[in-house]
């Protein structure tokens, strides 16, 4: 698979999280994403910061694939779904295609805390950031 020039093995990342299956769908675009996440997630541990976002732009594709066949990837709800794909879009670099979502997630008019993630994508996407971050920095009060 070939994705922005990036091109990486698929690999079944099942043994993470301890031998068991990971809690997430096992088949389809929505799974497919959530492994090609999951890598980018072992390749940041790695310090391999070009295979992290190759990674991470196979896993908005699949995402991208999933949402228009319907399949959930995040949770229950719009928000939900637009603040998954405007993360791994933003920490892939893809800070317009980052914005669009984030812009998406917000015109639906969220509720707490998705309002505030999203606000807080929107100020990360601005200062061009494509680090590592908490829900904690955009939520004070989880602190």
């Amino acid at each position: 698979m070939e994705i922005a020039g990036c091109r990486a093995p698929d690999l079944d990342y099942r043994h993470l999280a301890g031998g068991e299956a990971m809690p997430f769908p096992d088949r389809g675009q929505a799974a497919e994403g959530w492994r090609a996440l999951r890598e980018a997630w072992e390749r940041d541990d790695g310090g391999d910061e070009r295979a992290a976002q190759c990674a991470r732009l196979r896993a908005a594709a699949a995402f991208a694939r999933a949402v228009a066949a319907g399949e959930g990837i995040a949770g229950s709800g719009s928000a939900s779904t637009q603040l998954l794909l405007t993360d791994v879009l933003r920490r892939a670099g893809r800070f317009d295609a980052a914005r669009e979502r984030c812009h998406r997630g917000l015109s639906g008019r969220p509720k707490e805390p998705h309002r505030s993630l999203l606000e807080f994508e929107l100020e990360l996407i601005g200062a061009g950031d494509t680090a590592a971050h908490s829900a904690s920095e955009a939520l004070p009060k989880w602190r």
